[in-house]
């Protein structure tokens, strides 16, 4: 099975350090970005994640989690996501409007109490 998120979501999960502590790490996960591969051996060093736009389709599959000590924690890079996904208070959505219908729209997000991250 495989996990499917925005460019926004994903972001915000590899960047908390509550599920990604100093000396934690992945390998072996297969992970797209709008449907490109990305190497993972790499992916730290010579992929920029914030230059992944909030409206990617990302997907996450297999992989090992790694913590400081080397040992591994016997769940996939996919399952991680998952956990951290369903803690999490807020969800990051992507939307496209029209611009005659902007304004209308973010009226409707502050009224649910919601709010516009850029």
């Amino acid at each position: 099975m495989t996990a499917k998120t925005n460019g926004a979501e994903f972001k915000a999960y590899y960047n908390d350090k509550s599920v990604w502590p100093d000396g934690q790490w992945h390998e072996d996960a297969i992970i797209t970005v709008n449907g490109a591969d990305i190497d993972c051996a790499d992916y730290d060093e010579q992929y920029d994640i914030g230059s992944v736009g909030d409206d990617a389709i990302i997907t996450i599959s297999d992989g090992c989690i790694y913590k400081y000590d080397g040992i591994p924690i016997a769940i996939s890079m996919e399952t991680h996501f998952k956990r951290w996904l369903k803690a999490q208070a807020v969800e990051r959505v992507v939307v496209e409007v029209d611009k005659a219908s902007k304004a209308e729209l973010l009226e409707t997000i502050k009224r649910v109490g919601a709010r516009v991250v850029k």
